[in-house]
């Protein structure tokens, strides 16, 4: 009887003591996923550095046969721009014509007070009542949030998330048209300029609203990415904020999932534009695509993913 007890015990024991090992195996498991998922996590939003130092721009024929493919002569016009930012490796197509900039513009605005923000003019955190003359129609929601506040990040979001554009006149307002143009011209533009609500106000530049260049946007997101416009800290948060996910990305359609675009778009009636950083895992380049007088509205899309996606297979197979 005491022997049946003794070997009834030692298994009780054995199964005991499996139970609790296969239960730290499981946790252990959990554990590890979760560290995986974390991991990925932690690279996703990962940042690029900020590079240092832009290269010399070099006209590349592969490259620019490539590009030309994606283009459709029959829908509108078209100006395009690419480079790359490690070797200089570029292409563009009417890169000097003067377009409308659709919401592009959010772009300068965005520099500007991420600019007054590292003088420590601007604290992200400081509310902004939105008042009846910052109401525009067009993107957004906040059309129907005038005499609400929101926090200078908010409408930061705001803007360049779902292209918002009374965040965009509320921090235009903010920040002064006239500082936005002055740090465009103190940084080399010439035909980028931002006229909202003053379009016969002399900044230089070419008449109309908002205006700009194939070229000029691609330097201005050149200087970003390398840090030439704004300080370490600031090229970040912009590339950050230009990353987030956003509701119009013909640029990064195309392209494999994962990939970082820092990137905005515009449309306006015959217009759709898209400009941005697209970080492969070789490369890093800006694509600039700008459109008007089309009548395709989706065709114009295509054209835009497809110069990226064509300069991503470009560079991302070692012609660079």
């Amino acid at each position: 009887m005491r022997v049946a007890r003794l070997i009834s015990y030692i298994v009780l024991l054995i199964l005991t003591a499996r139970v609790v090992s296969m239960a730290w195996e499981g946790v252990g498991a959990g554990r590890a996923e979760l560290a995986g998922k974390q991991g990925v996590d932690a690279i996703s939003l990962q940042l690029p550095s900020v590079l240092k130092g832009g290269q010399d721009s070099r006209m590349d024929a592969a490259l620019a046969g490539a590009v030309e493919n994606a283009v459709d002569p029959s829908n509108g016009v078209t100006a395009v721009y690419v480079k790359n930012l490690g070797t200089g490796a570029s292409a563009a197509i009417n890169e000097d014509k003067i377009f409308p900039t659709a919401s592009l513009f959010k772009v300068p605005i965005l520099v500007e007070l991420l600019r007054q923000q590292s003088l420590g003019m601007v604290d992200m955190n400081t509310t902004v009542l939105l008042q009846q003359k910052y109401w525009v129609e067009g993107s957004g929601v906040l059309q129907a949030q005038i005499g609400k506040s929101f926090t200078v990040q908010q409408l930061v979001n705001y803007m360049i998330g779902i292209s918002d554009n009374t965040a965009a006149l509320a921090l235009l307002d903010l920040v002064g048209t006239d500082n936005v143009n002055l740090t465009l011209q103190a940084n080399g533009f010439k035909a980028t300029r931002l006229r909202i609500g003053w379009p016969d106000k002399d900044w230089g530049g070419p008449p109309g609203e908002n205006t700009t260049t194939a070229r000029e946007m691609g330097m201005l997101l050149e200087k970003i990415a390398t840090g030439e416009i704004l300080n370490e800290k600031a090229s970040q948060d912009a590339i950050r904020i230009l990353s987030q996910k956003q509701q119009v990305a013909w640029l990064p359609a195309q392209l494999p999932p994962g990939i970082r675009v820092a990137h905005k778009s515009g449309e306006l009636t015959s217009v759709r534009n898209d400009a941005g950083v697209v970080y492969a895992p070789n490369a890093a380049f800006v694509t600039v695509v700008l459109t008007e007088d089309i009548e395709d509205y989706d065709k114009a899309a295509n054209t835009i993913a497809g110069v990226a996606r064509d300069a991503y297979d470009y560079f991302e197979k070692g012609e660079r």
